[in-house]
């Protein structure tokens, strides 16, 4: 079981304590694939890494703004009212946290909650994010391999893609 407090994402207000609130007045704006900024706070989505939002891949010799298409997804998938558990705070400091959905699906950990709306397997299994090994302890392998074999996102047959760690360290040496 994953402990953490409870937010409200609609996204997560800080308000609540391991229970689910009822929504309040909710600002979000998209930043990247992966975060997202609710009211002012900076969440980061918990063992997923997306593409940056400027980061680029080529398909049969034409670019492909994989950032932004990834920020796009995120944004339709972002519901009013769904919980998220924070699971951290990173060493920026922003939130860390993992997102469910409350009906449906299965209760992978004991906890009552499933992975039916789980934002970070929806991403993975889009093809708009990346398992993220450095982190992740392959809780979204699986996803992962699914969207290569369908060939979803990133995945999609003739696209030449690395994962944004490696695009992040590019970045850097340039």
């Amino acid at each position: 079981m994953i402990w953490g407090r409870w937010v409200n994402v609609a996204v997560c207000s800080l308000a609540a304590h391991l229970f689910v609130a009822p929504a309040t007045a909710q600002e979000i704006r998209v930043i990247d694939g992966d975060t997202f900024e609710l009211d002012g706070e900076v969440i980061r989505l918990w063992r997923i890494d997306a593409p940056e939002l400027g980061q680029t891949c080529e398909r049969d010799g034409e670019v492909v703004r994989v950032g932004e298409l990834a920020a796009d997804e995120l944004r339709n998938t972002l519901v009013p009212g769904l919980p998220c558990l924070q699971v951290d705070t990173d060493q920026y400091g922003r939130t860390i946290a993992r997102r469910y959905g409350v009906s449906g699906g299965i209760d992978t950990e004991g906890d009552g909650l499933t992975l039916a709306t789980d934002l970070g397997l929806v991403l993975v299994l889009s093809g708009h994010a990346w398992d993220w090994p450095e982190y992740s302890d392959g809780t979204y392998q699986g996803a992962q391999e699914n969207a290569q074999a369908n060939g979803f996102g990133v995945w999609q047959e003739g696209m030449d893609c690395i994962p944004p760690w490696e695009w992040r360290e590019g970045s850097r040496d340039r």
